[in-house]
């Protein structure tokens, strides 16, 4: 009767703990898409070609050779040309890097120089969603979450999607879902 009573005690406790730990990673977040403005970025980064779950080494890769000419940035992006429930995983096109802060812009032809593609998110209206960053399986659980709410939201406003961001905004803790649209 006692190993029974420690048995269930222990069950409970890892269930307790399970339910804790998704509810901090944000399984149970509520998905609010807001239709705003959004845009005017200056992306430096890289192209990659692959399964959108491999894209964390390219966007490394950007870091470390700008940190390395003493530019610190502290937002990361990735913009996701294709749909994976559409398109072979191994053909899907990505670009990944950081969004560059202001004071960087007279930097922009040095950057050029480290082998970075340079190009702009131009402002328009958009589809926005947030999920928190709180370790690297927010990464994974976000789009689960946030990309149906989207598309839904799209679908029933008859929305056409012209570009899918993701702003990975660190000293925010936030990933920014931002899915530019035409009517």
């Amino acid at each position: 009767m006692k190993t029974l009573k420690i048995i269930a005690i222990i069950i409970i406790v890892i269930v307790l703990l399970g339910f804790l730990t998704t509810w901090w990673l944000g399984l149970y977040t509520n998905v609010a898409v807001i239709d705003k403005q959004s845009g005017s970025y200056i992306l430096v980064g890289e192209q990659f070609v692959g399964d959108y779950a491999k894209v964390g080494e390219t966007m490394m890769n950007v870091d470390k050779k700008l940190k390395a000419a003493g530019i610190n940035c502290h937002k990361g992006f990735g913009i996701y040309y294709d749909n994976p429930k559409v398109t072979p995983r191994e053909k899907c096109r990505s670009f990944l890097g950081d969004v560059l802060e202001d004071r960087y812009f007279p930097r922009i032809e040095e950057i050029k120089s480290l082998g970075l593609k340079v190009d702009t998110v131009r402002q328009k209206q958009a589809l926005i969603a947030e999920f928190p960053m709180r370790s690297r399986l927010s990464y994974f659980i976000g789009p689960m979450k946030v990309y149906p709410v989207m598309q839904k939201f799209a679908d029933q406003n008859h929305y056409k999607y012209s570009l899918a961001m993701e702003l990975y905004d660190v000293p925010l803790k936030k990933i920014f879902y931002i899915m530019q649209y035409e009517k």
